[in-house]
């Protein structure tokens, strides 16, 4: 029904991609529609009781006695028609019922940027995503049509929300709370995924995308086993200048300052800590202050960075590339 609204008025907007977003989609239509009508009733009656009665053609009020038909009607058919809405409003009780056999796949949220874990562990390249105007580099998160997806989702560091509108899903991700959705995509293609709760300067880059694939596509990838190619030299350092836009919208290259101190001549540097102590800036420093921000805080800077979740290749690969600054 949904498609053929669509195909009629000519827009996408019931894209029929996942059944509970048909119900929504439907019960949307529904209420708007019964709205529409009656604004339309309404305003069509109150034009004419104001030409009816104008004080030209009534020029004396008169009384006019209740009429007890019209009074039922106008009790018994908003009441039918709230206990509709009531009843397709319903479908949002599906949202909170994972069907059995669901593909649990674990959300991590994080200023600025998602990460997603495989129940196998199956690693997602990044890759650019955005307008060719702006671009970032993020996971695209791969499923399979027709089966059921399971998140569950926390947050390193504030509230983020995670919504994927194509699929009619929406749901906050909490700080060192668990949260979760579900959903079964019916099409295959690319679909937005973003965060819509404002989480500081970077929220706007907090987008990735959603890619359906057939389920044997889907199966071919996910068995198929990841291979690290070494990387060295200026590919070792071209991997860790894409990797590091994932830090940039805190720490800057340039000496100026954001959020964070800038890196420009990291390594040629001593580091003064909050704690009194103070460090010459190496690989080793480095990579605790990736995995456990909150042990060595800058001084003069805000104890608000998080664990960003990279692997020893990233890790690697940024540490080669701030070695260039």
């Amino acid at each position: 029904m949904l498609d053929k609204i669509t195909n009629t008025i000519g827009v996408s907007l019931f894209q029929n991609v996942t059944d509970v977003g048909n119900s929504i989609d439907f019960t949307f239509l529904f209420i708007f529609v019964v709205c529409v009508f009656f604004l339309i009733a309404n305003t069509a009656v109150m034009l004419y009781f104001c030409y009816k009665f104008s004080h030209k053609r009534n020029p004396i009020g008169t009384n006019i006695e209740g009429n007890t038909t019209i009074e039922v009607i106008w009790t018994v058919i908003p009441t039918i028609l709230v206990m509709m809405m009531f009843y397709y409003g319903l479908a949002y009780n599906k949202m909170d019922q994972v069907p059995d056999g669901a593909l649990k796949i674990k959300v991590q949220a994080y200023k600025w940027a998602w990460a997603f874990e495989y129940p196998n562990k199956k690693k997602l390249k990044k890759q650019e995503v955005g307008s060719p105007e702006w671009k970032i580099r993020m996971p695209i998160l791969k499923i399979p049509v027709g089966r059921a997806i399971e998140f569950e989702m926390e947050s390193t560091d504030v509230v983020h929300s995670l919504y994927i509108p194509a699929f009619r899903v929406k749901k906050d991700v909490l700080p060192f709370i668990k949260t979760g959705l579900w959903f079964k995509a019916n099409k295959v293609g690319f679909y937005d995924l973003f965060c819509t709760e404002y989480c500081g300067d970077s929220h706007s880059r907090m987008y990735t995308q959603v890619e359906v694939v057939t389920q044997e596509e889907f199966d071919k990838w996910y068995n198929t086993k990841d291979k690290n190619q070494a990387l060295t030299g200026d590919a070792l350092v071209k991997k860790g200048r894409q990797t590091f836009s994932t830090c940039a919208a805190c720490h800057s290259i340039d000496g100026s300052r954001i959020v964070g101190p800038s890196l420009k001549g990291l390594f040629t540097r001593e580091t003064h800590f909050e704690n009194g102590k103070s460090q010459k800036v190496d690989e080793a420093y480095v990579r605790k202050s990736i995995l456990e921000p909150k042990t060595d805080v800058v001084k003069g800077f805000p104890n608000i960075m998080t664990k960003v979740p990279l692997d020893k290749q990233e890790l690697d690969a940024i540490i080669a590339y701030l070695k260039t600054l």
